[in-house]
């Protein structure tokens, strides 16, 4: 598994620091940092794969309308492609299989694009939707999975937390295979691929 993220590094005390940038605010500054760590099944780390270190020279940039115009490769969001780029690269010199997995920032076209390009043995992807998409055949992806039957049911125990007793819950499973519609915004190709719910 090589699970990929970003992290904010806020520097309070700035005297003597250069090359930072704004965060949340004009106020905070800080780095950026967005590495892909390898681990096994068991969760034992490997080492890290991957690792960009940048800082922001304007506070919002790429997150307007006119982001939507600009290449993928101008935006900040390029990182989880180039995360992907590297674990291809490695992976070429390696027999075992690996799944590059990430959080809802990273449900990107293009970067699902990257594994069509990389081909038939790239390593696999895990990626928590944000945006329900257009499906071929009409409807959307979320909505279509929905009315399919569970294809597995498990039973889970959750813990107790604060003011809430502990209490069993039924997870349903339900996954197909799909054709995703590419934005019109981005002429692209559409893209096969499982999701699941």
């Amino acid at each position: 598994m090589v699970l990929s993220d970003t992290t904010e590094i806020y520097y309070r005390k700035r005297d003597h620091v250069e090359g930072l940038g704004p965060m949340n605010s004009e106020y905070n500054q800080g780095l950026l940092l967005h590495p892909s760590i390898a681990f096994t099944p068991d969760g034992i780390p490997l080492g890290i794969l991957d690792l960009k270190m940048w800082s922001r020279t304007e506070l919002g940039a790429n997150r307007s309308q006119d982001g939507r115009k600009m290449s993928i490769e101008d935006k900040e969001s390029v990182k989880w492609i180039q995360g992907y780029r590297a674990l291809c690269e490695f992976a070429k010199e390696s027999d075992s299989k690996y799944v590059y997995i990430c959080d809802r920032e990273a449900d990107i076209y293009e970067l699902f694009q990257e594994y069509v390009v990389a081909g038939e043995n790239a390593p696999d992807m895990l990626i928590r939707a944000n945006h329900e998409r257009k499906i071929e055949g009409g409807g959307c992806s979320w909505s279509y999975l929905e009315t399919l039957e569970p294809a597995h049911t498990y039973t889970i125990t959750v813990p107790r937390k604060k003011g809430k007793e502990a209490r069993e819950a039924t997870i349903e499973l339900r996954f197909e295979k799909l054709t995703i519609k590419s934005p019109q915004y981005k002429k692209l190709e559409n893209i096969d691929m499982y999701a699941l719910t």
